[in-house]
């Protein structure tokens, strides 16, 4: 996620603000860093055309609708199984059931006629009759494999040494059969830190290379250096949640770097085999994951994006020591350069290359968006398009247990279905289109919506704006939003985080566009939430389904509420999703669609 320059200064204005009912808000400054945070006092009534619509989205439906799609029966929705076609069904159903029109993909209609009866009849001109399913062809990854050549060409002599999986290095996402061949750079810790006065990428020019990097930071517990600063320190030697890039990943890849190998840049840490063999033992003190995940991609690539990993892989040291002594350096000697002087010491490794072989076999199966539409009103801006999205995958099961995925995301289709409910339902319909998608394979890499960028049902070009609803059914911990805050670069002080009511705070991801942030505002004066908007260029706030959008410059927001300690686990159940805070987030969903879909411009 991209770090917001926030300082603690802004964080306490506006939480003292916050918890002072009667003070009123100052109207920011356009310069002021405060305009990301938006307060509301007292919601206004919502306009006339949308009341029934925003009134007819509740916790008690909304209620119903998760409970279903997290029912054991469902078996975790995972993409391209019987559990998730129900809930497509599901889904489809209650779109019919509300007039919703159909957007997916043509029926494919029998001719009238038959041998037996005749020629068919011409069929009426007009456009398609359509489905409301989208399907999504999928390669599905049944074995991978890979080796690695490591080695040096001085004149006429060469050097060279292969190296094996799991011995010598992880690669833990082998998804196509290629060879990548390349130099290798030595770029230290691999930071870019412009403002702390860092830069591993200095003086080297690493595109179309392999880039060499160091674990960690430079002496992250000592005060003098850098790296000693909370949200440093946590962005490069904390624990990163799942769902952020590194930032040392996307830093390589906005440089043009082919593939990065990490290393433990001190003795001290594990080394490959030893991070394999502690992946195999069993723990009894915990439940026994079968961890057999199936992994998937497009038949097709899709566009990359900018949160897609390079190939990444974590070397032995052996390996590491190998590469640059090929160069005439050592692993520990240039570590101790580096912390020493903190200073980076980053350096081509002369006639250097690699060489890595990866082989796989797939087969092909399918899974299916669900897309439904309301009309706009107006005769020109009809033909344009409004997107809200939520995926309807899940993890599945592994061995025994079950992963429901009742916040993830039975909570942002449920908020979908009720938001479709209110624009079908509703007598005012908004001047542009409103297309509901319920995206398959987000989790396997967000296949769904990839696939319909490239086959819309309305032209890109003619996207208006992407709302992308993922996770709307859990609150904050005051601990985890201030770990988050860090690395989001705010730097929230103790005891101002002890003063946030974590109940009314969603941290709302969205493109830089005045639309978007208009939109966001005007619907929120009828909510009441408090918001603080993460602006961002790009897909680079959250590897959710907007990127797709974001990459073709579409105005995008991601609703997304709270990461919790049962992300990804099967303690994500639905009697820990917060409905109040369901349909308080879809109703602001929906105002936030009304806005875009009925602005001119």
């Amino acid at each position: 996620m991209r770090t917001q320059p926030l300082v603690a200064l802004t964080a306490i204005v506006w939480l003292t603000a916050y918890c002072s009912a009667q003070a009123p808000v100052a109207a920011p400054r356009p310069d002021d860093p405060s305009r990301q945070l938006v307060l509301v006092e007292q919601p206004k009534p919502v306009p006339a055309p949308w009341r029934a619509g925003f009134d007819s989205i509740t916790a008690a439906d909304a209620g119903v609708w998760i409970r279903f799609l997290s029912a054991d029966a469902l078996d975790g929705r995972e993409t391209a199984t019987t559990g998730h076609e129900a809930a497509v069904e599901f889904v489809a159903a209650l779109l019919a059931s509300w007039g919703v029109a159909p957007a997916g993909d043509p029926v494919r209609m029998e001719p009238a006629g038959s041998f037996a009866t005749g020629p068919a009849a011409p069929r009426p001109a007009g456009p398609p009759v359509r489905s409301y399913f989208q399907r999504v062809p999928i390669r599905e990854i049944r074995s991978a494999t890979s080796r690695i050549t490591v080695g040096r060409s001085a004149g006429a002599a060469e050097q060279a040494r292969v190296f094996q999986p799991d011995l010598d290095y992880q690669f833990p996402r082998v998804r196509r059969t290629e060879v990548l061949r390349a130099p290798v750079v030595f770029v230290g810790y691999g930071i870019r830190e412009t403002a702390a006065g860092w830069d591993d990428y200095r003086g080297v020019d690493v595109k179309g290379k392999v880039v060499l990097v160091l674990n960690g930071a430079p002496r992250p517990d000592d005060p003098a250096s850098p790296f000693h600063q909370p949200e440093l320190k946590d962005k490069y030697t904390g624990a990163r949640p799942r769902r952020t890039a590194s930032p040392k990943i996307a830093a390589a890849r906005e440089l043009g770097a082919l593939a990065v190998l990490q290393v433990d840049s001190d003795a001290a840490g594990r080394d490959v085999a030893a991070r394999v063999l502690d992946g195999r033992v069993v723990d009894d003190s915990k439940p026994v994951i079968d961890s057999g995940d199936r992994e998937m991609e497009l038949p097709e690539p899709a566009a990359p994006l900018p949160m897609d990993a390079l190939p990444t892989l974590t070397v032995s040291r052996e390996m590491a020591a190998y590469i640059l002594g090929l160069a005439d350096a050592t692993l520990d000697g240039l570590r101790a350069d580096i912390d020493g002087k903190l200073q980076p010491a980053s350096r081509e490794l002369a006639g250097v290359t690699l060489e890595l072989h990866s082989e796989v076999t797939g087969a092909l199966t399918s899974s299916r968006n669900v897309l439904g539409f309301v009309e706009g009103s107006d005769p020109k801006l009809k033909d344009e398009v409004v997107v809200i999205g939520a995926h309807l995958d899940h993890l599945g099961h592994y061995g025994p247990y079950l992963f429901n995925g009742a916040d993830d995301n039975a909570s942002g289709a449920a908020g979908l279905l009720e938001i479709a409910q209110a624009y079908a339902t509703g007598a005012a319909k908004p001047k542009r289109s409103v297309l509901f998608a319920f995206w398959t394979g987000e989790e396997q890499g967000l296949l769904g919506s990839r696939y319909y960028a490239d086959h819309p049902f309305v032209p890109m070009d003619r996207t208006a704006a992407c709302v992308n609803l993922d996770m709307l059914g859990r609150s904050w911990t005051k601990e985890r939003l201030e770990r988050m805050s860090r690395m989001w670069g705010i730097g929230l002080p103790e005891d101002v985080m002890a003063k946030i009511k974590v109940e009314e705070f969603m941290a709302l991801s969205l493109s830089e566009t005045a639309a978007m942030d208009a939109a966001i505002r005007a619907a929120n004066s009828h909510v009441g939430m408090a918001l603080y908007l993460r602006p961002s260029r790009g897909a680079a706030a959250g590897g959710s389904d907007h990127a797709p959008f974001a990459l073709r410059n579409i105005p995008w927001t991601f609703f997304f509420s709270a990461m919790t300690e049962d992300y990804h686990t099967p303690g994500d159940s639905v009697d820990k999703v917060e409905l109040a805070r369901v349909e308080r987030l879809a109703r602001l969903a929906f105002l936030t669609s009304v806005e875009l879909a009925e602005k001119s411009k």
